[in-house]
This record gives structure tokens, sequence and C-alpha cells, in this order.
């Protein structure tokens, strides 16, 4: 009797695991399936001419596909040149938030000074401003400074508004580094920008790659800023351009499909390139704890 109810228990104990498991599969599919449906109707879209679009019941797997409006866009709007200028302005606007937020991080996690709780709160502060209510200000100081329509001045306004949350997550990552590991390098000789290149930076590439990510997306796909600041056609980014789709009369759909693929494949490689350092970093930080 006893045997037999043991038994009973681990049967019960096994399919209650395996129940368990099947709904948490279930839940992933479609957690899943919910999230990549957009990039995968994006994908379909791109590639139906513009009378296929808007059929009804549409179809998940159409029979007709075409690469045709990649090629109306590249012929009829200068893509490249708008993609080479997304790319110019974004990837230094991020270099240059995360070299500016590394020396700001690490003076309001390592040192104590007057005015440093007052730094820590406009910091915030500025991150609850919504943009449209900052841009006037912004294009009038770029105006008098006559750095509207230009690279450098775009490139400025993107860093001023990736930098606080920049500042406030390598912040929060330095603060995890233990203090006693730069005492002990100082001891040896080292100065504080040598800790901070030698110790901190390197326990901190989780803080680094995600930082990073969150520059890159912040600025590619950013829209206010360059459509209020950039006039020249030649100088748009790829988000200003993207809305240039869209007609008076008509909207090609198809083409906008095309053109958001090419927008958001260097974000999904960016991605991928830097998953290794965030999955590595934080799996070697539980592993230390």
């Amino acid at each position: 009797m006893v045997a037999s109810t043991r038994q009973y228990s681990r049967f019960g104990h096994k399919l209650g695991a395996w129940v368990r498991s099947v709904l948490l599969y279930i839940i992933v599919i479609i957690t899943s399936v919910i999230a990549f449906f957009p990039l995968y109707w994006m994908c379909v879209t791109s590639m139906l001419s513009r009378g296929h679009i808007f059929v009804f019941p549409p179809a998940f797997l159409p029979p007709r596909l075409s690469l045709a409006s990649f090629a109306e866009i590249m012929e009829a709007r200068p893509l490249l040149l708008w993609f080479g200028n997304t790319l110019l302005v974004t990837v230094s606007a991020a270099v240059l938030a995360l070299f500016v937020s590394t020396f700001g991080a690490y003076s309001l996690s390592r040192f104590r000074y007057r005015g440093r709780l007052t730094i820590i709160t406009l910091n915030l502060i500025t991150q609850m401003l919504p943009a449209p209510l900052l841009v006037i200000p912004l294009y009038v100081i770029f105006r008098d400074f006559h750095l509207l329509d230009t690279y450098v001045g775009l490139i400025a306004a993107y860093t001023t508004f990736t930098l606080p949350l920049c500042i406030w997550t390598l912040k929060g990552f330095f603060d995890s580094v233990p203090v006693e590991i730069e005492e002990a390098a100082m001891i040896d000789g080292c100065s504080h920008i040598g800790a901070l290149f030698h110790i901190v930076l390197p326990l901190s590439l989780p803080g680094l790659a995600a930082t990073t990510l969150f520059a890159l997306i912040t600025g590619w796909n950013e829209f206010i800023l360059p459509v209020t600041l950039i006039n020249s056609q030649s100088k748009w980014v790829m988000g200003v351009g993207l809305s240039s789709f869209i007609g008076e009369y008509l909207i090609s759909w198809n083409q906008i499909a095309a053109a958001a693929i090419v927008m958001v494949l260097p974000i999904v490689v960016a991605f991928a390139f830097l998953q290794q350092y965030l999955i590595g970093g934080l799996a070697s930080g539980g592993l230390k704890g």
C-alpha cells in the first residue's frame, strides 16, 4: 500500500512537471508569435505588389513574392545616402555619449562632492520631459550657434537626449563593482583613470553593451530632432526619408515596408553582435556571485 502510494505520488509529480513544461512552452510560443508577427508581415508586405496588399482575406503565405519594391526605392529615393547619414550621426552620437557618460557615471559613483545629488536629480528630471517640449528651445540655441542643417548639430542633439539615461545606466553598473578592487589596484600604483579603464570597465561589459545598444537604438529611431533641425534632403536620416514615402493621395505600403526593413537590419545586426557580451557578462557575474 505504501509502495503504491509512493509510486502514485511520483507519477503525479512527474505529470505536474510535464504539464508545467508544456504550458511554459505554449506561453513562449504564443509570445514569440505575437512579437515576431509584425516583422514577418512587414517582410511579406515589402515583397507584394501594390494590387495584392489590400486583398481580403489576407494571405499569410502569399503565392507571388517579388523584390521589385526594393529596386523601386533604390531608384526613386537616395536611400543609400540617407542610410549613410543615419549611420554617421547615430554611431558618432553613440560613441560620444558613451565616452562622456563613462566619466560622468564614474564620477557620480565613486566621488562624494557638493552638488552630486543635485546632478543626479536633474539627470532624472530630464528624462521626464517630453522631446517636443525641448525641441523649440534647442532649435533657437542651434540657430544662434549656426548649427542648423549640419551633421555636427544633429550629433550634438542626439548626444544631449541620450546622455542622461546612459549616465544613469552606467552608474548602476559601476556601483556594483566593489571599491576594494580599485583600492587594491591603486595600492599597486594605479590612478583613478587607470582603475577605471583596467578594472571597472572590463567588469562592466554588460553595462557598456546595454548602454551602447540603447544609444544606437535611440539615435537610429529618432525622428523629431532630424525633422526639426535638418532642412536639406541630402542630409536626411532614414526616419525622415521613410516619412517621405507617405504622399498626399497615395501611400506605397510595399515601398515603406521595404525601406523599413533596410532601416531595421543594422539594429538587428548590432544586437546580434552585442548579445554575446550581454549574456556572457551576466553569466560570469552570476558565477562570481
